[in-house]
């Protein structure tokens, strides 16, 4: 009853009080303290073994080559190689085989037409390979040409459609991406670098037969002389009138594919390229309805045959047409035989167009003419040879540098895909607990919206929002104390001016930094939490790095004729592709603002601090060192991929908003009240 009615200090005075039991409270602060201080050991090392790891592991911004990330083991495709129509030439050419451009045709077989990753898996069973190999590399043919309605210059893959000889039912030209006849694919596994998984056999798409390639044509010239009135002097003017009824001159090689049979893979593998490219330039010849190159109707007239009898004829048939038309020459060649000058100008036409176009496709197959001539029965005397050489231009042997002639070499870097959650855990902890379900979730969006590069973007935005969101939790007390950084900042200057007069007295320096010292500790900051929090959100960084470089659904995605996976500051000096001008200004301008952002917002501040002139000097020096920073952070996004900037942008956003909402939350009453004596004071 006494204890009821007394007085509230009573138990104050009573020696046999007990403490009040707090310790479980004092536990729990221990114990997170210590689990933030794990956690960021933890992001620190995961992120420097990252860093470390996307250093040293190579990816190429091919499809097929370098690392990459796959979600399903049945869109692993291989390395293909695009040839496009170009209508001006009236011929193929590659696309990308200039390394300063990068990659301008990025063709990922596993979004186009997993069918025929299917068959490619059961050509390579039956001829020895080993469908994705680790650490192979393989080289598959594709052919292009464009719609009726799009521009010459255009690159957007819409504006073009697969040259296939597979039946293929669907109309949008899709199917049917690497060239084949429907049994077999222009396909060639190069296996490991040890050989393993190599392709042992290759059986050619089409019939392979000797192709005669035209290398000089002239015909018989006579002079003409008129008299003309110059300033009224009557002189002779002197013509040369080319005479096209009498060939003077008609030089054909023989392109000797026939005797390659089994000796040479390569060769092989080589012969049936030039004669899909012949063939299938042929084909575009006879069915373009404005007769540019003059062939359809040349060459049925001399053969006999229709226009549609040509179009229907199979690679090989053509082909023997060509060879029929222009062997048909052989007897008409001297200034006793004659042709109709009409004929003459078709035949000359025909020659020059059909000799530009195979020059350049067997400058592309490794096609080099001997040193000597062979007789050849169907030609009647002796001609030149074409054969394949494995002797480079710089006079090696190299029996594989036709690859870098169709393809850039970064197309060929060892391809190391990965695939399950097993083989992410054997690249270390960094892939299998980051990058593993980091790219899961993206490609899920990635794919889910159509795989286009607003479905890449809007799965970086919701990347980075989940992901910061998490790690501000890790961080709040280093992102709440950025505004109170730049206070501290002036009377840490403050300080240092007033020990500027002893910079050479080392006990008057150890005051300087005990005062330092104390400052921080009074204001409830550490030095280094900016860098920890930098730290912290390293691995994120490189995550989404390694992703965006790794993927094939990025690095074959565009958005508004910009290349995810092209390095920006590399197509606008180079190439001059202004389009990656914007993404550039964006990345940096986004950066510098995001890092200046507590500067910014603490010029609105009413200044607190009186300076002389020795802190205004102290406080420069400083701002200097924390100006070059953020300046040297933003100039290094300018040479990471479009992709990446793009990550940079909208990280960059995230990091303004969370400033400006930040700086107005600090004006609150629950701010003062609640949140910070529970992250500065009660530590």
């Amino acid at each position: 009853m006494a204890k009821k009615n007394s007085s509230k200090h009573y138990e104050s005075f009573r020696i046999s009080q007990r403490p009040e039991n707090k310790q479980p409270k004092v536990i729990w602060k221990k114990v997170w303290k210590w689990v933030k201080i794990v956690l960021i050991f933890f992001f620190i090392s995961i992120g420097l073994v990252g860093c470390v790891q996307s250093i040293a592991t190579k990816s190429g911004t091919k499809v097929g080559s370098g690392q990459e990330i796959y979600t399903k083991a049945e869109y692993v495709s291989p390395n293909i190689a695009t040839l496009r129509w170009n209508k001006e030439k009236n011929e193929f050419f590659v696309p990308n085989i200039n390394e300063s451009s990068g990659v301008v045709v990025n063709t990922y077989l596993g979004l186009q037409d997993e069918k025929q990753i299917v068959s490619l898996r059961e050509q390579d069973a039956k001829n020895g390979g080993q469908y994705g190999i680790y650490g192979g590399s393989t080289f598959a043919l594709q052919l292009q040409k464009q719609k009726d309605n799009s521009k010459i210059s255009s690159t957007s893959p819409e504006d073009w459609q697969n040259i296939s000889n597979i039946e293929i039912k669907d109309e949008d030209g899709k199917r049917g991406v690497v060239y084949g006849n429907g049994n077999n694919h222009i396909y060639f596994n190069f296996g490991n670098e040890k050989g393993v998984g190599r392709t042992k056999t290759y059986t050619p798409v089409n019939k392979i037969i000797d192709i005669y390639l035209p290398n000089s044509i002239a015909f018989e010239t006579y002079e003409t002389y008129e008299e003309i009135e110059i300033n009224g002097k009557k002189e002779t003017e002197t013509n040369i009138v080319t005479d096209f009824s009498h060939i003077k001159k008609l030089e054909v090689s023989k392109v000797d594919l026939s005797s390659v049979g089994g000796s040479n893979i390569y060769s092989v593998l080589l012969a049936d390229i030039f004669t899909t490219l012949v063939a299938e330039s042929f084909n575009v010849w006879v069915n373009d309805n404005k007769n540019k190159s003059g062939f359809a109707t040349t060459i049925s007239e001399r053969n006999g045959r229709s226009v549609e009898e040509l179009k229907n004829l199979k690679n090989d048939e053509l082909i023997n047409e060509w060879n029929k038309y222009i062997l048909s020459y052989k007897d008409s060649v001297g200034p006793s035989k004659g042709i109709s000058e009409e004929e003459g100008k078709k035949l000359n036409k025909l020659f020059l167009s059909t000799s530009a176009m195979m020059q350049s496709y067997s400058l592309m197959t490794n096609l080099t003419r001997a040193n000597f001539l062979v007789e050849d029965k169907q030609y009647g005397k002796e001609i030149g040879v074409y054969n394949f050489s494995s002797i480079n231009e710089a006079g090696n042997f190299k029996p594989d540098s036709w690859k870098n002639k169709l393809m850039a070499s970064d197309a060929f870097v060892p391809n190391k895909q990965i695939v399950s959650y097993k083989e992410h855990w054997q690249q270390g902890p960094f892939y299998g607990i980051f990058v593993y379900p980091v790219s899961k979730f993206m490609n899920s969006i990635i794919r889910g919206l159509g795989t286009t590069g607003w479905s890449v973007v809007l799965a970086l935005v919701i990347t980075v929002i989940i992901v910061r969101t998490l790690t501000f939790f890790l961080t709040a007390k280093t992102v709440f104390s950025s505004a109170k950084m730049e206070e501290l900042n002036a009377k840490k200057a403050k300080i240092e001016a007033k020990y500027e007069a002893y910079k050479g007295d080392k006990q008057m320096q150890q005051r300087k930094q005990m005062e330092i010292s104390e400052l921080y500790k009074k204001e409830k900051i550490s030095p280094i939490s900016q860098l920890i929090s930098s730290f912290i959100t390293l691995p994120i960084l490189i995550v989404v790095f390694r992703i965006i470089s790794t993927s094939p659904e990025i690095k074959q995605a565009t958005l508004y004729s910009v290349q995810l996976s092209a390095t920006s500051i590399f197509r606008i000096f180079r190439i001059g592709e202004l389009q990656y001008l914007p993404i550039v200004i964006l990345s940096v301008g986004v950066q510098l603002i995001a890092q200046f952002m507590p500067k910014i917002l603490k010029l609105t501040k009413k200044k607190s601090l009186r300076a002389d002139a020795y802190q205004r000097a102290a406080m420069k020096k400083s701002n200097k060192k924390a100006i070059l920073i953020p300046i040297i952070f933003a100039i290094f996004g300018l040479f990471f991929s479009a992709g990446l900037q793009i990550y940079w942008i909208i990280g960059g956003l995230f990091t303004i908003v969370q400033h400006l909402v930040v700086h107005y939350v600090q004006k609150t009453k629950w701010y003062k009240n609640k949140l910070e004596p529970f992250l500065f004071k009660n530590n």
